[in-house]
């Protein structure tokens, strides 16, 4: 009985011995997994040059070559092996174009990054081709009146300001053999590179530009009528006279609702001026707080804008730096994406107005075109600061 009790336990332990083995093994194989998983996440490059990257972006340019070859040649079914594309995304004006909305989503979220506008303004996608925001025009008057006294009206109205969408292009002409042979993925950078562009014009239109001016659509918060102004004394007539003084009093231009989410725009040569002032007790009005929260300004937020006035570009009497709550003051209007056609054949009027044959120089051009505006639609939300006029 013994000796049958001992050949049990020696089994038993026999076996839970290889159950912890194997428990141990599979174990082991799910952390090297685990482990494997989060090395390839760290190595993992973003980009252009990123294996995967590369073969995902090969794939969609040969896609887009085999279907623009089928429309050019006057297939205008979308082939089966072109998922991206579909019949609602080829244009019909010409046979050899066709619209890539891959393309424009990320164009878009280039344009959200690096876009001071939108980062500040309210957005707005829009579904027809203006936006209407009412604003309170004459307001009712209050009074206390004694028993019997008449009480004085008020005339209540609203005043409607219009949004209405402006058209940016772009038109790049390249060689097909830049598209197959460089080392670059020239896609991706075109994209970018159209992005940054497309934000940095609507930068410098919708902050400070000038509808007097060739090919300026509308006025930018620097020029636009309703827009509140502080002006600096008569002889302080640059950039390098602004004081701190001048940075806090603008603010006392907008009511406390509008202070309170103040934010300040300038360009960066301005910006380097105004980290020099002090006030009154010999500090600096300018603060860096590391990850703490953004740099500021009489305790108020700073953004640099590539699209404001640079520091030696102001003249006398001459707008260049803002200070308000934008989210609430702006509207920036956009219809639908950007969009991007592409053509193989016809003819394209180049830099030098020349005419490039497209099919007989075996090119292609493609086309960027945005449709988007902006309007301040409520007063007493932003101010801008004014060099005073010449002593």
């Amino acid at each position: 009985m013994e000796e049958i009790k001992t050949q049990l336990e020696e089994i038993f332990e026999a076996k839970t011995s290889e159950l912890k083995e194997d428990v141990r093994a599979e174990i082991a194989a799910d952390v090297e997994k685990m482990l494997e998983k989060e090395r390839e996440k760290r190595e993992k490059k973003l980009g252009a040059y990123h294996p995967d990257a590369e073969d995902e972006n090969e794939a969609k340019m040969l896609r887009i070559r085999k279907a623009l070859k089928e429309v050019a040649n006057g297939n205008k079914k979308v082939n089966k092996d072109f998922p991206n594309v579909s019949k609602k995304n080829l244009t019909t004006s010409e046979p050899d174009e066709i619209v890539d909305t891959e393309i424009s989503f990320e164009i878009l979220n280039v344009i959200e990054e690096y876009g001071v506008a939108r980062e500040l303004f309210r957005n707005h996608q829009l579904t027809k081709n203006k936006y209407r925001a009412n604003e309170l025009d004459a307001d009712i008057s209050v009074a206390w009146v004694d028993e019997g006294e008449d009480i004085d009206a008020s005339t209540f109205s609203v005043t409607e300001n219009v949004l209405e969408l402006e058209k940016l292009a772009a038109l790049a002409i390249m060689s097909n053999e830049l598209l197959e042979d460089s080392e670059i993925n020239i896609e991706n950078f075109l994209m970018e590179r159209v992005g940054e562009l497309f934000a940095k014009e609507e930068d410098e239109v919708f902050l400070a530009g000038d509808s007097n001016e060739t090919g300026v659509p509308v006025d930018g918060l620097l020029y636009v009528d309703s827009v509140e102004e502080y002006q600096m004394e008569t002889g302080e007539d640059s950039v390098t006279d602004m004081d701190a003084d001048d940075l806090l009093f603008m603010q006392e231009e907008l009511p406390s609702t509008s202070r309170d989410a103040g934010v300040y725009v300038m360009s960066f040569s301005v910006f380097n001026h105004v980290r020099t002032l002090k006030d009154n007790d010999d500090r600096y009005i300018y603060q860096h707080i590391a990850d703490e929260g953004p740099d500021t300004i009489w305790g108020k937020p700073v953004v640099v804008a590539e699209g404001m006035p640079e520091k030696d570009d102001v003249d006398p009497e001459e707008s260049f730096l803002l200070f308000g709550d934008f989210d609430r003051g702006a509207v920036l209007g956009y219809k639908g994406g950007i969009r991007v056609d592409s053509a193989m054949s016809g003819y394209v009027k180049d830099s030098g107005n020349s005419d490039v044959r497209l099919f007989q120089s075996d090119r292609q051009a493609i086309r960027f075109i945005e449709r988007v505006g902006y309007v301040h639609v409520l007063e007493d939300t932003i101010v801008r600061l004014k060099t005073g006029a010449t002593s």
